[in-house]
């Protein structure tokens, strides 16, 4: 594939970004996701990479692919289902015919490896299957548009912050309790790790109030 469906270079034609959907609309049943678990048939092996089980990254609706993507090549119909090695970063994409139910992995799926950044945190992060499914929708780049990826050209997203939001409200959050407190707890490990003790106490007031 001669584009990336998501890069940080400086956009050219024919590139795709993937924007998380945020208020969340497609929730049940989303076209294009991030996270979370594939939709695949049974009879489909779950992917291995050099002898280990992957991670699911996102599964891609073909038909809502840009037509110039590519220069044209690649499937227009299906499901790009793209998978990664748990610590090289290695991937593999699989191309399927159409949606099967949701499949979780098996349970050796983890994080190690990750992002270094994730020092603190990275421990008391979910085990792989526990990520939340997150909908995305497919935005084209054209010459002259603005970039949803770069910051300040996210109109919607921008307008969402100035006004605020209750993280507690469906549509801002993830899918379950164990998620959503999963992921708080992170934020609160990060602040712990930047911010002095004593500014916590409130923080972790309002965090068991959501």
């Amino acid at each position: 594939m001669k584009r990336s469906l998501s890069t940080r270079r400086a956009p050219s034609p024919g590139d795709l970004r993937l924007v998380p959907q945020v208020p969340l609309r497609d929730v049940e049943r989303p076209r294009s996701w991030l996270g979370g678990a594939p939709a695949m048939a049974e009879h489909i092996a779950w992917p291995q990479i050099d002898g280990r089980n992957a991670n699911f990254l996102c599964q891609i609706c073909c038909a809502d692919l840009p037509s110039d993507l590519w220069g044209g090549l690649g499937p227009r119909h299906g499901w790009l289902t793209f998978f990664i090695h748990p610590t090289d970063y290695a991937v593999r994409v699989l191309h399927l015919s159409e949606m099967g139910p949701w499949r979780q992995g098996s349970e050796d799926l983890g994080i190690e490896g990750w992002s270094t950044s994730l020092s603190l945190g990275k421990s008391q992060l979910k085990p792989i299957n526990a990520w939340p499914r997150w909908p995305v929708d497919l935005m084209p780049l054209r010459p002259g548009e603005p970039d949803p990826k770069l910051e300040g050209h996210s109109e919607a997203s921008h307008e969402i912050y100035k006004r605020g939001f209750d993280v507690a409200s469906p549509e801002h959050r993830p899918f379950d309790c164990s998620t959503t407190l999963g992921m708080l707890e992170l934020a609160e490990a990060r602040l712990v790790e930047y911010l002095a003790k004593d500014l916590i106490t409130p923080l972790r007031q309002q965090l068991d109030q959501v």
